[in-house]
C-alpha cells in the first residue's frame, strides 16, 4: 500500500496528463450544439459535486464559483481572438518611424 502522500502525487500526475483534454473541452463549451451544452453541464456537475464529495459540503467560496461558472458558461458571450487578428494591424514603416522620434 501507497503512503498518502504517493497516492496525491499520482492523483496530481493523473490530473496533469488529462488537462489537456479537459482544456479542449472546456473551449468546445462556447460552440453551438448540444454537446457544448452537455460538456458545460458536466463541468458545472463535478465543480459541485466535489466540493460535496472531496471537501465535505460546500462553503460560500464554492457557491461564488460555481456561480461564475454557470454564468461565463450559460450566459456571457465570449468573443474568442482567432491567430493572426491578435493584434491590431500596423505597418513595420509606422512603426519605424515612431520609434525615431
Amino acid at each position: 500500500m501507497l503512503n498518502p502522500f504517493a497516492m496525491f502525487i499520482i492523483g496530481w500526475k493523473i490530473f496533469v496528463l488529462c488537462s489537456p483534454v479537459l482544456v479542449c473541452f472546456t473551449w468546445m463549451t462556447k460552440q453551438k450544439g448540444g454537446l457544448p451544452k452537455l460538456i458545460s453541464i458536466g463541468i458545472v456537475a463535478v465543480s459541485v459535486l466535489s466540493s460535496v464529495l472531496l471537501f465535505d459540503g460546500f462553503r460560500i467560496y464554492d457557491l461564488l464559483i460555481d456561480g461564475c461558472l454557470i454564468f461565463f458558461l450559460f450566459f456571457a458571450d465570449v468573443h474568442r481572438n482567432h491567430a493572426g487578428s491578435r493584434f491590431k494591424k500596423t505597418s513595420m514603416s509606422h512603426h519605424r518611424r515612431n520609434s525615431n522620434e
